[in-house]
């Protein structure tokens, strides 16, 4: 499941969102396509699967961001959920469909 969530956030990075297919997640996972209807449903439960999983690693940042002395927490959390985000850009248009006419893909 894990290699499944990691390969469909590489092939969105590297290709975008209209591009990801579950013949292209289970090929990057080195999976056969079955394997992964094992774990998803269908490719929208997988997108669910995939926004939970990127959500927890933006919350990750914040909470790393979060240790430390309490002057200045926020502003850290903050930087640190901009900086994910501005790096993993090609992954917005999983949270808003509007967000998939991102320039750079």
């Amino acid at each position: 499941r894990w290699r499944l969530l990691a390969a469909g956030r590489q092939q969105i990075l590297e290709h975008g969102l209209r591009r990801l297919t579950v013949e292209a997640i289970a090929g990057s996972a080195r999976v056969a396509k079955p394997t992964f209807y094992t774990h998803f449903e269908s490719r929208d439960t997988y997108l669910e699967a995939l926004r939970l999983a990127i959500a927890a690693d933006v919350t990750a940042a914040a909470q790393a961001a979060a240790e430390g002395p309490w002057d200045g927490i926020f502003a850290r959390m903050i930087e640190a959920v901009v900086a994910w985000m501005r790096e993993h850009l090609a992954l917005a248009p999983l949270f808003n469909p509007q967000w998939a006419g991102n320039p750079s893909r």
